[in-house]
């Protein structure tokens, strides 16, 4: 199925490149391109001889589809390698995921009668799993995030009826101590384990 989210480019190619840029940013060799998907919220950056990726929203709320998770929780991402001339053409590898993926089913922990309305999932203090982050890409912190602003979240809010095979993205961690799960159905009960 064909995804509706967007891709981005790190840099805006609104200007004519014809030998040189005609105005604004001019890039400098290496040059390397990323691609990013969704894209929306997403920036490459290179500073302080750290390569991340800017990270403005993984979403705290999310609805997931059966069978996958909410497809705005689902980041990927390719880095070309680098050139040291401006190329003709650049061939993008493959597209790896940023976040990491977790699939609940809910067992007999809820009467049959009742229908799910949200799924709380929760982190132990202090494990952002949603919310703004720099994403690292490269060197000695490949595959970690950081906190980019006191903005995120250890809690995110599925809504959805589905009982089992619910998928949810978020940030990849190492150090979580534990996760609490919330459900809240449609006749007002909640059910809650850590």
């Amino acid at each position: 199925e064909e995804s509706s989210a967007t891709a981005s480019w790190s840099y805006d190619f609104s200007e004519t490149y014809d030998g040189e840029f005609s105005g604004g940013f001019k890039p400098a060799a290496p040059f390397t391109f990323y691609a990013f998907c969704p894209g929306e919220l997403t920036r490459a950056f290179y500073n302080g001889s750290k390569s991340r990726i800017l990270v403005d929203a993984l979403p705290a709320e999310q609805t997931p589809e059966a069978n996958s998770c909410d497809q705005r929780a689902m980041m990927i991402c390719s880095v070309s390698e680098s050139f040291e001339t401006w190329p003709e053409e650049v061939e993008m590898p493959s597209f790896t995921h940023m976040t990491a993926y977790g699939c609940v089913s809910l067992g007999t922990g809820i009467p049959t009668e009742e229908t799910v309305q949200t799924l709380k999932v929760t982190a132990n203090e202090g494990q952002y799993l949603a919310g703004a982050a720099w994403y690292y890409y490269a060197g000695e912190n490949e595959g970690t995030w950081e906190n980019y602003s006191a903005s995120g979240t250890e809690t995110i809010t599925l809504t959805t009826s589905l009982k089992e095979y619910i998928w949810f993205g978020c940030r990849p961690t190492t150090d979580l101590t534990s996760l609490t799960f919330e459900v809240t159905t449609v006749e007002g009960n909640t059910y809650k384990v850590v």
